[in-house]
C-alpha cells in the first residue's frame, strides 16, 4: 500500500487527456474542465489573499500566521482515510472507485480545476465531511519540492491535509472530516512538507 510521508496526506483530479495504459475514467465522471471551480480566471493561480478577500471582508492574517502550527499536524493525521490502491501503482480506475464512493452519499458534490504548471484537480465532498481529492497530469516538482495539501477555514491558519504522493502524475487522497466551510489548497513545499505554507498555491478549489 502506497503511504504517505509523516504527518502530511496526498491529493488529485481529471485528466485533460487520457494516458495509454491506464484504465479510463469511471462512466459518468465529470471530463476535465467541467464544473470548474470559481475562481474568476481559472487558468491562473489564486492567491490566498485573493480568496480570503472573497470570502470576509476584513483584515487577513498572511500564511505565516501559524499560532496553531503543531497542532494542525495532529489534527491533519485524524483527517486520513485508508487508501485503496496496493503497491501495483496508482490508477485512474482507483481515482474513479474513490470518487464513485463518496458520490454515492446524498448530497455529495464535485468540482475540477486546473493546476498553475499543468495538471488538473478533482475534489469530490459529501455533507459528512468525506472528501476525495484526485490529481492527474501534475508535472514532477522541480528541484527538491513536494505538493503539499492545506484545508483553509476563515482566519484560522491553514491546516496540513498531507503531500501529494505522485505516481506518474496521478495522486489521490481521502480525507474523512473536512469542515463544510473550508476551501482546500495546494502549494509547492521543500522536501517532507512544512509546517505552515511557503508560497502562493497552485490551485483552489472553494469552500463546499
Amino acid at each position: 500500500m502506497r503511504h504517505l510521508v509523516t504527518d502530511v496526506g496526498a491529493v488529485a483530479a481529471e485528466p485533460q487527456n487520457e494516458r495509454p495504459g491506464r484504465a479510463g475514467p469511471h462512466p459518468g465522471t465529470t471530463p476535465a474542465g467541467a464544473g470548474i471551480a470559481r475562481p474568476e480566471d481559472p487558468a491562473a493561480p489564486v492567491s490566498l489573499s485573493d480568496h480570503r478577500a472573497r470570502s470576509r471582508s476584513g483584515g487577513r492574517r498572511a500564511w505565516t500566521a501559524v499560532a496553531a502550527a503543531v497542532a494542525a499536524a495532529a489534527a491533519a493525521a485524524a483527517l486520513f482515510l485508508a487508501q485503496p490502491w496496493q503497491d501495483g501503482g496508482l490508477t485512474q480506475r482507483d481515482q474513479a472507485v474513490a470518487i464513485e464512493q463518496v458520490l454515492e452519499q446524498d448530497g455529495a458534490h464535485r468540482e475540477t480545476a486546473p493546476v498553475a504548471g499543468g495538471g488538473t484537480v478533482e475534489i469530490v465532498r459529501a455533507p459528512s465531511g468525506e472528501t476525495v481529492v484526485a490529481a492527474r497530469d501534475l508535472p514532477a516538482p522541480e528541484g527538491e519540492r513536494v505538493y503539499q495539501l492545506w484545508t483553509l477555514e476563515g482566519d484560522q491558519a491553514p491546516r496540513s491535509a498531507g503531500l501529494l504522493d505522485l505516481d506518474d502524475g496521478l495522486a489521490l487522497v481521502r480525507l474523512s472530516e473536512v469542515p463544510p466551510a473550508a476551501a482546500l489548497a495546494v502549494t509547492l513545499e521543500p522536501a517532507g512538507g512544512s509546517p505552515a505554507p511557503t508560497s502562493d498555491p497552485v490551485v483552489v478549489l472553494a469552500a463546499g
